[in-house]
């Protein structure tokens, strides 16, 4: 649950939270939490070992604070460990901790005892007492929190990265392959001039045009596919990149406002001076990837769709939105032209140049959190002003390892 380090500016618990908290561990006390006691003997590491469900061991954080709400003690400090806690369950001398190898309960039961019952009931109780408490106090909590601007967003660079990359590479494979079997394509009758050798010849010109076509549509689906993933990886990093604009400091920015808005929004809030030459020519470029590219194709109203109308009695004819018309053979035609993939391709590795140069694109690419609190997002400004962006990264990045490894 925990993703990372606490922000420099960790909320401090207000009288409302801890009434909310008090009231929530008093009801389940009563109930889910009536079988839990502290410690009463030692646990010995020998002991029966039990892993909770996934569900459980993905918010194990709230599971710490509810068996210490239970009258569980925490543990001395122990290597690769996050967290550690003794208690009882109906008797039985128990620990729960999350160390580097996942979340365990271990239990010390008298002999007989069927401790994978034993742990399925304890994983039971502790599940509903999270669920619980995160709907009554974490939830509202941390809602509070982000409309305030107090959190960090979750860096998800390299899922959305490697989705381009995949649908990228696919691309330019599907335009080698291309052009490779136009070049390979029969272009002159062999055989002289028999009725047979024609025939022959006609059949492998329509052969190697189905095997055209097939590619053609190939690469369409493809060039989509990109243009729609670019633009989801794009809004992602737009994102990240905000954390580090003087736009985060003004009074009216708001983070759930950043997170719901258009791309070309979150453009301007990562890229605070639009007007800056390259940052504009880039906009610019975006724009027309986006009008020309992601909106109809995404949206299935490309002019070149077209409709089919009855312009008079009997007449028929395939009209686009531009006021060209065209035969029936254009429904055959593949969605994008061979030329248009070549611009998509060029438009994203003209906008990936650009987003390099951000001083923390370091910072995105590391996979790091990005927190938005006042405090933080001013730090991070000021290291970039006066040019230790890469630096402040590098240290921010070696602490951050080190929490997640529990070193």
């Amino acid at each position: 649950m925990n993703p990372g380090p606490p922000s420099a500016s960790a909320p401090h618990p207000d009288n409302a939270l801890v009434t909310a908290l008090v009231a929530a561990v008093k009801q389940l006390n009563r109930t889910l939490l009536r079988d839990f006691a502290g410690p009463i003997g030692d646990v010995p590491d020998s002991s029966p070992t039990f892993r909770p469900s996934g569900a459980l061991a993905d918010v194990s954080e709230l599971a710490e604070v509810v068996l210490r709400a239970a009258g569980g003690i925490a543990d001395p400090w122990f290597e690769k460990t996050r967290w550690s806690v003794s208690f009882s369950f109906d008797g039985v001398p128990c620990r729960m901790r999350h160390t580097k190898l996942g979340v365990r309960i271990d239990m010390h039961s008298a002999e007989g005892v069927d401790t994978d019952e034993l742990g399925a009931k304890i994983d039971d109780r502790l599940t509903k007492a999270v669920h619980f408490l995160n709907s009554k106090v974490v939830a509202p909590a941390i809602a509070a929190q982000i409309d305030r601007g107090a959190a960090s967003v979750q860096n998800q660079y390299a899922r959305y990265r490697g989705m381009v990359d995949y649908f990228s590479s696919k691309l330019d494979v599907a335009l080698v392959a291309h052009t490779q079997g136009l070049t390979d394509s029969p272009t002159t009758r062999t055989g002289g001039g028999s009725a047979e050798s024609a025939i022959d010849f006609i059949q492998s010109l329509m052969v190697a045009g189905r095997r055209a076509q097939r590619r053609e549509h190939e690469i369409a689906y493809l060039a989509t596919a990109l243009v729609a993933g670019y633009f989801s990886y794009l809004q992602h990093v737009l994102i990240l990149l905000s954390g580090f604009s003087p736009r985060a400091l003004e009074p009216e920015f708001r983070l759930v406002d950043l997170l719901g808005s258009r791309w070309a929004d979150q453009f301007s809030i990562a890229y605070n001076d639009v007007t800056e030459p390259e940052t504009n020519q880039v906009l610019a470029a975006l724009k027309s990837l986006a009008n020309d590219y992601r909106n109809p194709l995404l949206h299935g109203s490309r002019p070149e769709d077209g409709i089919v109308a009855e312009w008079a009695p009997g007449r028929f004819s395939l009209v686009t939105r531009e006021g060209r018309l065209s035969g029936d053979h254009y429904l055959w035609r593949s969605g994008l032209a061979l030329g248009d993939a070549h611009v998509i391709l060029g438009t994203i590795g003209k906008v990936d140049s650009f987003l390099n140069k951000h001083p923390y694109w370091g910072w995105v690419t590391s996979g790091l959190p990005v927190p938005f609190d006042r405090r933080s997002v001013a730090r991070a400004i000021h290291e970039a002003e006066n040019g230790h962006a890469g630096h402040f990264t590098d240290v921010t990045n070696d602490a951050y390892d080190h929490f997640v490894n529990m070193d």
